[in-house]
Order: structure tokens, then sequence, then C-alpha cells
């Protein structure tokens, strides 16, 4: 009989050895440090499951959101959140773009929303009107399944295009922003 206790406690002692087990996850597993893999959960973020806070920009673009703004969504699960109409940007370059498109990449897969693949489609769809913006969601740094990744070269891009692209908002974790961009007064894309 005490051998069955051993052998029915040893995988469960086993999995407690683990890196993938520890009490404060048990403890805070609602917590948005442990959730969005933030603080000394950052550590496990290559291990666990990929998470990031999608929800808080898709919130802030459908607040600044105006009639003859464009939104476009280079994170597709960030989607979810949007409660106005939306364009899904993913590259022709991106290993997921055959995954995710249907009908010669004219549409997103799991959206069933329009779907651009290049830089010139997406800058085309800058309104001409200063006054309107495209909103662009997409990932600022540490996580994977965005075309723009780590945007940080956004501002760059725009300007060769003579637009200019700011980060308007950060999600909770910092891995999902918001840009704003617009054309400069006057100007069309090149």
């Amino acid at each position: 009989m005490k051998l069955c206790k051993i052998i029915l406690f040893l995988p469960i002692t086993l999995f407690m050895a683990t890196e993938d087990f520890h009490v404060s996850h048990i403890l805070h597993v609602s917590s948005k440090e442990l959730n969005f893999r933030m603080g000394k959960y950052n550590q496990f973020a290559r291990f666990w499951y990929q998470r990031a806070d999608l929800k808080s920009p898709s919130e802030y673009v459908n607040t600044m959101y105006r009639d003859g703004d464009v939104i476009v969504v280079g994170v597709i699960t960030s989607a979810y959140y949007l409660d106005k109409p939306f364009i899904n940007y993913v590259t022709y370059k991106s290993n997921i773009f055959y995954n995710v498109s249907r009908d010669g990449g004219k549409t997103e897969k799991w959206t069933g929303r329009p779907l651009i693949y290049n830089i010139n489609a997406f800058f085309d769809l800058v309104p001409i009107n200063p006054n309107k913006s495209l909103w662009l969601i997409a990932v600022k740094k540490d996580f994977y399944g965005s075309s723009f990744e780590y945007s940080d070269s956004l501002a760059d891009i725009s300007e060769q295009h003579h637009m200019v692209a700011t980060l308007r908002y950060v999600g909770v974790d910092g891995r999902i922003g918001v840009w704003e961009v617009k054309r400069l007064a006057g100007l069309k894309s090149s």
C-alpha cells in the first residue's frame, strides 16, 4: 500500500519541482502580472502560453474612432474587442499569411473582414482629410503575431510616405500599441 501511495504522488512531486509550477501562480491566477507575463512572471513568457493585453488597445480605438477614420488591425486576435469596422493587415512576407488569408489574399480567414498585405495598400487607406485618422493596432514589443513587429520603425516608414505615425496608447503589459497615422496636410502617399 505504501508503494502505491509513493507511485501515485511521484508525478505530482515531480511536477512541483518544475519551473511550470509555482504556488504564487495558483494563488494569483487572475492577476494582471501573471496573465500578461509581467514583473516576476516575465521570465516565463517564452515558456508559458503567450498572452498580451488585446482588449484595452481595442477599447481605446473604439472610443477614439470618428466617422471617416479607418481602423487597421495588425494583431488579428485584437479584432474580437472592436465594435467598429476594420481592415486586417498581414504582410505577404509573414509566415502566417497563407494560414490567415483566402480569396487570393483579399479576405482574412477568421474574421471574414478585408485583408491587405503590402505597405503601399496600408498607406493608401490613410484618410486624405488631415482631420481624420488611421488607427493601427499592432505589436509594440515581445509578442508574436503582427506584421508591424516592434513598430518603433512605423514612424520612419510613415515619414517616407509623407505621413506621421504617433503612438497614442499601449496596453497594460506594454506589448500591444495603438498608433494614429495621419497625412501631412496637402500631401498624398507616394
